[in-house]
């Protein structure tokens, strides 16, 4: 029970009996009597007059009955403003505590409440008795009605007097009580006053601690960033490192061969050509041509980019690209054709390029066209304006940057009005797909960025040129938020939680981009051309 609600509901009883009594005073002697006229003068068997007071059954009486009982439950609130719920929620926890202590108390005074208008009910009887006796005594002895009413003044008088004096006494003794129970109540506050400071500091420091932890997470942060970067730059130095190794190897190999065909076209006899190129490196020409074998580079697919109903997957989205193309549309790296039977399917003529001929042999073993052959060559044997559709999934990023742009002019070049150039590659904004998937595949030459790749389409002559981000990273791989919920009450671990919630979603855009992008550009017509 609250304990101000105690200290007002017994101060309400004390307060609304002393108002009441000053109110309205019992009356005085003969205030309420008319005169007495002999002619007038009742019969002594002659009922009470209806205006007369009636003890036992008066406002102060009832009010007293029903003011008796204290201990009916109240429930507990506060108007506090902002920790209004938390004291409430203090107060009922207290409550099992409070209770034990303050009910003998409140028991007590309770039983003191009853006893006292237990006896004022009986001595209102009491008193109605003994007027109607002496008023019938009074008036079977006395000759003359004047006499009686003296007498009658008199008695009422004396027990005024009295009833006054026994009435003070007892709220003397009554508020004796009440002002002990209020002390009790007192100390129960400065108990409660004393856990509510402990709370406090214990929330102080709970929060200390958790701006302590936000600033630890937000350091690691940096430092993750700061590896990231490290990784990224490492990342480039072996793309770069790898480049530069394959181009000197392939020198080599075009110098040997330059060398090789020179000595054969000689006359018998005659010595090698001055200047002669010195024999290619073998070893480093045969592990390059070991790791570029056919079964072993199709067995690195199947493991490091999925099985053929994933990546059946992962390509029905171009499909649609390609709908009513104004000729046939060429798979330019094919592999294992997967999107060949996609476009089967969809009813478009396709044809599937590739190097691998353990690749083309599997898809013209599933009734698929496809050619071994490289794929400059093939674009350039082909017919300007033939195509109805060109398409490269993960294949731009093995070719060197040189050849990028001459990629984009043939391509244009050899699309049909209307014809479509779909290009589909890591992103390189994605720092989880480089880590996850481009550094672990040796062929890759370097990354293509979106903007490059829209700058070199739209230089060859391509229109309505789009880039769409696909594969997003699983949700379980990035950073996770906090939550803002259980701080919502608490404003300056709230701002905390905020700002550190705002890096990780830096940290997100940065590492868990989507992993691959595709570019999707069209060639126009030969009107709009000349327009």
């Amino acid at each position: 029970m609250d304990q101000n609600e105690i200290v007002r509901r017994l101060e309400r009883v004390r307060d609304q009996i002393r108002e009441e009594l000053k109110a309205t005073p019992p009356p005085g002697i003969g205030e309420n009597i008319s005169p007495a006229r002999s002619p007038e003068l009742a019969a002594p068997d002659m009922p009470p007059l209806a205006s007369e007071p009636c003890i036992t059954h008066s406002d102060h009486l009832r009010a007293a009955n029903k003011l008796a009982v204290i201990t009916d439950p109240i429930e507990v609130g506060s108007n506090v403003p902002l920790l209004g719920p938390l004291l409430t929620v203090l107060r009922r926890l207290a409550r099992p505590f409070v209770q034990p202590v303050v009910d003998p108390y409140i028991v007590r005074q309770e039983k003191f409440n009853a006893e006292v208008v237990r006896h004022l009910n009986q001595l209102g009887v009491a008193v109605e008795q003994r007027v109607v006796a002496i008023h019938d005594s009074l008036v079977d002895s006395a000759p003359d009605p004047r006499q009686l009413e003296a007498r009658l003044d008199a008695a009422l008088s004396n027990y005024d007097e009295a009833l006054r004096d026994r009435q003070s006494v007892l709220f003397d003794a009554l508020e004796e009580e009440i002002w002990g129970l209020r002390g009790v109540v007192e100390d129960l506050y400065e108990r409660h006053a004393g856990l509510h400071e402990k709370h406090a500091e214990r929330m102080h420091f709970l929060e200390a601690r958790f701006v302590k932890r936000a600033q630890t997470i937000d350091e690691r942060f940096d430092e993750k960033d700061k590896i990231l970067e490290q990784m990224r730059s490492r990342t480039t130095n072996v793309a770069d490192a790898e480049l530069l190794e394959t181009r000197a190897q392939l020198a080599r190999v075009l110098d040997h061969i330059q060398a090789t065909t020179a000595i054969e076209s000689q006359p018998a006899g005659g010595g090698a050509p001055s200047g002669a190129p010195q024999e290619f490196d073998a070893e480093l020409w045969g592990r390059l041509r070991e790791w570029m074998a056919d079964e072993d580079y199709r067995a690195f697919q199947l493991r490091f980019r999925g099985d053929e109903a994933e990546i059946t997957r992962r390509l029905r989205a171009h499909v649609a690209r390609f709908e009513a193309a104004p000729g046939p549309v060429v798979d330019l790296g094919c592999g294992r054709g997967e999107f060949l039977e996609l476009l089967k399917t969809a009813g478009n003529e396709a044809i599937g390029i590739e190097i691998n001929a353990a690749d083309v042999k599997s898809c013209i073993e599933r009734g698929l066209q496809a050619e071994c052959a490289d794929l400059f060559d093939w674009l350039e044997a082909q017919q300007e304006g033939s195509l109805g559709g060109v398409f490269l999934a993960q294949v731009i990023e093995h070719i060197p940057p040189p050849d990028w742009s001459r990629l984009t002019d043939l391509a244009a070049s050899r699309l049909a009005s209307g014809g479509r150039l779909v290009i589909e590659t890591i992103n390189p904004e994605s720092l989880f797909a480089l880590v996850r998937a481009y550094v672990i595949d040796p062929t890759h030459t370097r990354p293509v960025h979106p903007q490059l790749l829209s700058f070199m389409a739209h230089r060859s002559g391509l229109t309505n040129i789009e880039i769409v981000h696909q594969a997003n990273v699983p949700e379980v791989a990035k950073v996770a938020r906090v939550q803002e919920e259980p701080f919502v009450e608490h404003a300056p671990s709230l701002a905390v939680v905020r700002e550190l919630n705002l890096r990780i979603d830096q940290v997100n855009s940065m590492y868990a981009a989507p992993q691959e992008y595709a570019l999707i550009a069209s060639r126009l017509g030969a009107s709009s051309e000349a327009s």
